[in-house]
């Protein structure tokens, strides 16, 4: 009997983190420049939201061009395209160490 409930406690927690997950994939993220200025401590917070941002998007030169045009008329100091330039290459670091599989499970 205690398994049973056990087993349907899990059922029950599955199907409201399953629910909760749809949900949050069918909204998106929000553009960061859908946020007031003040939402940012410093420019470069706002670079790296915008800069993950445009990765998953598919007009990437257009949204990094709003991106800059929101960095210029918030007054953020500092050089968006360098910000940006360093951001972009860190993740894309990230992103491929994290796709290397470890050399042991190598088939050679």
């Amino acid at each position: 009997m205690r398994r049973i409930r056990q087993f349907a406690f899990m059922t029950f927690v599955a199907a409201l983190l399953s629910a909760g997950i749809a949900v949050g994939e069918a909204r998106g993220p929000a553009a960061p420049w859908a946020k007031s200025c003040q939402s940012y401590q410093k420019g470069t917070q706002f670079v790296k939201e915008s800069t993950k941002f445009c990765l998953q998007q598919h007009d990437q030169k257009g949204c990094q061009s709003r991106a800059r045009v929101y960095f210029d008329a918030c007054h953020y100091g500092g050089n968006f395209q360098k910000m940006s330039a360093r951001a972009r290459a860190r993740m894309l670091l990230v992103i491929a160490l994290s796709s290397l599989r470890p050399v042991r499970n190598l088939n050679l």
